[in-house]
Parts: structure tokens; C-alpha cells; sequence
């Protein structure tokens, strides 16, 4: 979404989370584990993470070492010659023509010949394709930083979310093929640079974007879905949405799951990740402008025994009602 870049200027940060700081502690992890040449991770079991102040735990010591592991045979197999790079900075800007991209890869292997990015992914939740664009993009930062070579491999390491190779996938890159995705990021970033840039909303790219509790075009794109569950009727933009969200809402309430036929069962469940994350995108985003001292008219903090605290699910009811 070219418009995603200029919206996301204007939404407050949001503050790393727990599942952030315990990936971040894990990649300290493998990176002091390869650094000092430990046998395995569980050597650091119980020492802080300087970036969290996390303690590196044993329950992250399997998947670190999976990553140590597979950086440390793919060494072997590249041969005499083979460099070793962690956390390193790379600027696949320089190569797109831009001055705003920047990164930090997590492993590069190089020798005269070949190249390969290693990305570690703690997460459990969302598996990541090894075609995924972020991974070529690492190695526009490699081939600026080392070199073009003769073969460039991007691999994501995400133990967590084991498949028949335990988690590792990787896809290989001819020198023409990364020229082509150096084409694809310069156009797709240029893209970005007009203001009035077309909005693209989806469920993979709205997914991790901190704009959309403000984009309308996602906002729309969800009520289009939940209309087309549970509204039926005439188009969207044919109707007032509060005649829309009324419909959905008496659907939703008087009509037993049991009721619904397979095809709508299946559309329920594709859309319900994109739906829940938006709602939970706009009820966090209300939370972080009350915690400001923004005003929120029939919102506020509730006053916890330790900490103030939210309750999302009731928000969210709300936040629908009012929409």
C-alpha cells in the first residue's frame, strides 16, 4: 500500500509489547551465542538482554539453537573463505535510490561466489514465506554491502513454527532476479512519494500497519467484508453505514453459527483476522490517546489495584456502536 508510508508519519509510536522484547532478547541471544562462539545458547540462560532487560530463558534455548545451528552447517558447507556477519547494517537503499531505507540483517554469510541472508523470526503466530519481499530486500542490502555475486540465497529461520523443515526455508536468487527485484523496490518505493498515492487494503498488508486505526480505506474495506457476511442488500456506497451496521449487528445476534451455510462459514473465518485486528488497532489507539491526556467523549481509564487497565472486549462493543 504506496499510502501506508505518509500515514504512518503521523501515528504515534506504539511502545514494544512483550512478544517484541522477548524476539528481540532471542536474536541477542543467537547473536552472542555465534559472537562468542558458544556451544549452544543455554549458556546464557538467565543473563539480560541490554536492549529489554530481559533474561534470556531456557524455554528460548530450542529455537535459538536451531538458528545458531543452521548459520554454523551453512558456514561449513559455503567453505574456506566464508565470512560471517551479525546484525549487520545494511543500506539496500543506496540501490533503490533512496535515502529512507535501512535495516539491520541478522546474518549475512559471503565468500568470492555467494551470498546468503539469514533472518530469524521468533513469532508463533503468522508463518513467513520464504518469498517474502522483506527477505529480498536484506539481500539488496547484502549485494550493496558485499558485493554482487554469483548466487544470492535468503533464508528465515522461525523455529516456532515448525514444518517439515523444522522451520527453515529458503529460496535461492540469480544475479538478472535480484536486478528484478531491484526494479520492483525502486518503482514500488518512488510510488510512495505522491500524495495522492492509492490505498490498498488487505488483510497481509494492513496487518502489521500502526496507521490503520486512522485509514478509512481499511475501516471501509472491513465494513465491505462484515456487509457482505452479514448485510447483504445493496452496495456499501449506496448505503448510510449505520443502516449497514445495523443489519450486520441483527445478523450477527439472532442468527445461530448453526444456521449459516459452509460457504459462509468459510468466509467468516477468512475475514475474522482482518476485522478483529482492526477493531483491536482502534481500541489500542484510543487507549494510547487517553494515556496522553487526550480527551475520548465516554471513554476512560480504569483505575487497577497496580496498574490502570483496559478493558478491550467492552471497548470494542462500544467503539462499534459509535462507528
Amino acid at each position: 500500500c504506496a499510502q501506508s508510508i505518509s500515514m504512518n508519519l503521523v501515528v504515534p509510536e506504539k511502545g514494544t509489547n512483550k512478544y517484541q522484547a522477548a524476539g528481540t532478547t532471542a536474536h541477542w541471544g543467537g547473536e552472542q551465542t555465534l559472537v562468542q562462539g558458544l556451544w549452544s545458547s543455554t549458556e546464557l540462560v538467565g543473563q539480560v538482554c541490554p536492549e529489554t532487560g530481559q533474561e534470556f530463558t531456557e524455554n528460548m534455548v530450542d529455537a535459538v539453537d536451531t538458528y545458531v545451528n543452521y548459520v554454523r552447517r551453512r558456514m561449513e558447507e559455503m567453505g574456506e573463505g566464508t565470512e560471517m556477519h551479525c546484525e549487520v547494517k545494511v543500506n539496500p537503499g543506496a540501490l533503490i535510490e533512496r535515502d529512507d531505507c535501512k535495516g539491520t540483517a541478522d546474518c549475512i554469510l559471503v565468500n568470492d561466489n555467494e551470498m546468503e541472508v539469514i533472518d530469524y523470526k521468533n513469532g508463533s503466530g503468522v508463518k513467513v514465506p520464504a518469498d517474502d519481499p522483506q527477505f529480498a530486500l536484506y539481500g539488496i542490502g547484502g549485494i550493496n554491502e558485499f558485493g554482487q555475486k554469483e548466487k544470492t540465497t535468503t533464508t528465515v529461520v522461525q523455529p516456532n513454527i515448525p514444518d517439515e523443515d523444522n522451520g527453515i526455508r529458503s529460496l535461492e536468487w540469480t544475479p538478472d532476479e535480484m536486478g528484478e527485484w531491484i526494479h520492483y523496490f525502486k518503482v514500488s518505493a518512488a510510488a510512495t512519494d505522491d500524495p495522492d498515492a492509492p490505498f490498498a487494503p488487505g488483510e497481509d498488508q494492513c496487518r502489521w500497519c500502526n496507521a490503520k486505526p486512522l485509514c478509512a480505506a481499511h475501516a471501509q474495506h472491513n465494513l465491505e467484508q462484515a456487509q457482505a457476511l452479514f448485510a447483504g442488500g445493496a452496495p456499501l456506497a449506496d448505503r448510510e453505514p449505520g443502516e449497514v451496521l445495523q443489519e450486520i449487528r441483527q445478523n450477527t445476534t439472532e442468527r445461530a453459527p448453526s444456521e449459516l451455510n459452509l460457504d459462509t462459514v468459510i468466509m467468516v473465518l477468512d475475514a475474522t483476522a482482518m476485522i478483529r485486528g482492526w477493531l483491536n488497532a482502534v481500541s489500542e489507539y484510543a487507549q494510547a490517546l487517553l494515556l496522553a491526556g487526550h480527551d475520548v467523549p465516554g471513554y476512560k481509564l480504569v483505575e487497577g489495584r497496580a496498574n490502570r487497565t483496559w478493558d478491550p472486549e467492552l471497548e470494542r462493543d462500544k467503539l462499534m456502536q459509535k462507528l
